[in-house]
């Protein structure tokens, strides 16, 4: 950790919909001095502002703030920064005392208003960039997926999941090209897929 003060704040956008993300997040946008995050949110929320996409993601953030102390560095993340987000490796890097996070609405809680459930008995479980070995989930479970852990590949990979669980899988929560699809075998081009995984009510 740096003798440095910086300036940081992590801004939650929500799961992708311009109207999610919180007044206090647009707020805090509009005061930093450059914005980082994917394309897409940097379009969506800060297209008024200086912004920098990294190639990639994690690293180039952490380098660009390191470089640039003296700056007010707003970084964009989905969902809630307190979330599976980029908001851990800044924090453990820079300190608390040199970041602010601004909360905002997860894709959980988005998607189970969608699906008009509740998430309060369900764990987590991120497969981003993991192996996807689910044989020994006994529990109702979100997934967190990616474009190579996909809801196709991991139900091939675990097959006997369809025996145990009810699956909904929910792509783009928010956007205009959201789905929901129940006991589904596609494949889907999106970063922004959850499985939901709820245990059939004769195991219960």
């Amino acid at each position: 950790m740096s003798d440095k003060q910086y300036k940081i704040t992590i801004i939650s956008v929500g799961p992708g919909a311009s109207d999610l993300i919180t007044l206090r997040g647009q707020e805090a946008i509009n005061q930093q001095d450059i914005i980082i995050g994917f394309q897409e949110s940097l379009d969506t929320f800060a297209s008024h502002k200086e912004t920098y996409c990294p190639d990639r993601m994690r690293t180039g953030t952490l380098e660009y703030i390191e470089q640039n102390p003296d700056r007010k560095v707003g970084v964009l993340v989905s969902g809630d920064a307190g979330f599976f987000s980029l908001a851990k490796f800044i924090i453990q890097k820079f300190g608390r005392d040199s970041v602010e996070v601004i909360p905002g609405v997860s894709s959980v809680s988005a998607g189970f208003a969608q699906i008009k459930n509740s998430w309060q008995d369900f764990r987590f479980k991120s497969v981003k960039q993991e192996e996807n070995d689910l044989t020994e989930l006994g529990h109702d479970t979100i997934l967190l997926c990616d474009r190579m852990n996909t809801p196709e590949k991991i139900l091939q990979d675990n097959p006997d999941l369809k025996d145990k669980f009810d699956i909904t899988v929910m792509k783009d929560i928010s956007l205009e090209t959201e789905q929901i699809f129940y006991d589904p075998d596609e494949s889907f081009n999106s970063s922004r897929v959850l499985i939901v995984l709820e245990k059939k009510l004769t195991d219960r």
